[in-house]
């Protein structure tokens, strides 16, 4: 009986968890570097903004920048940021970093983990953003290809 009745609690609070409007979240102003050591500006003139935060997530944007062939994002109004902050720093300089400047397009780097500590990001997901002055007015986790390239194209 008493584990029903604990049971039962987790599932109201889960549901009403998951009932609540999420609060409407503003990124701040920040300049990242991109793979070239070139600064890459996160402003309020910033439309939209792909995030990945894992390995895959970044083979997942790669893929579909390279299909719809978008080498200039900062012209069509947005920002590819990847949190590589979980690589060991030897790693991103002998492999990663010579890798990623092979790329048709610019990405900027987070490579503390402190600007993007507390955007939002799901585990296996790619975090897509439609911004308005820095304010989220709509946020999508991707997890396929497809998805991320449905969202670029409206751009």
């Amino acid at each position: 009986m008493f584990k029903r009745m604990i049971m039962v609690f987790f599932m109201l609070f889960a549901m009403g968890a998951q009932a609540q409007t999420p609060e409407k979240k503003t990124l701040q102003n920040h300049t990242f570097e991109d793979q070239f050591a070139q600064p890459m500006i996160l402003s309020v003139s910033t439309q939209w903004l792909v995030f990945s935060h894992d390995k895959s997530g970044g083979d997942w944007v790669k893929q579909a920048l390279n299909e719809l062939e978008f080498t200039d994002l900062e012209a069509r109004g947005g920002i590819y940021v990847a949190d590589i902050s979980a690589m060991p720093s030897l790693i991103t300089r002998m492999f990663a970093l010579p890798k990623m400047r092979e790329y048709s397009f610019r990405m900027a780097l987070d490579r503390e983990g402190k600007p993007t500590a507390d955007w939002p990001r799901a585990d296996g997901t790619v975090t897509l953003m439609r911004l308005n002055n820095l304010e989220i007015v709509q946020l999508t986790q991707a997890n396929s290809v497809e998805q991320i390239k449905a969202f670029l194209a409206a751009f």
